[in-house]
């Protein structure tokens, strides 16, 4: 597993924990992507204000959020929101992986 994936993981292992999406030991960047997007459908096609909070709880900026709902079609959207959230989230996690090692 190269360091991208091994990242991509931790972080999802992070979201997994918070908002009850399915555990995994080994997944690449590009299944997480895959999960982050289905769990995303399905909040954008059954509730909107769940994924709104989602975002905001996640620390997704405005900007990106608006940029990534641009559209018709909810699976390019979810799509984009899960590379945002993935991205996000390694951001995080390589912050507090970085000064927890002082």
């Amino acid at each position: 597993m190269n360091e991208e994936d091994q990242n991509a993981l931790e972080a999802y292992e992070i979201i997994a924990n918070q908002y009850s999406l399915p555990s995994v030991s080994e997944l690449t960047k590009d299944e997480i992507l895959r999960l982050l997007k289905n769990s995303l459908l399905k909040l954008l096609e059954t509730d909107f204000q769940a994924l709104v909070n989602l975002m905001y709880r996640l620390d997704v900026s405005e900007e990106n959020f608006q940029s990534a709902m641009t559209g018709n079609d909810n699976g390019n959207i979810a799509q984009r929101l899960a590379g945002i959230v993935l991205e996000r989230e390694i951001q995080r996690f390589m912050w507090k992986k970085k000064y927890s090692e002082k």
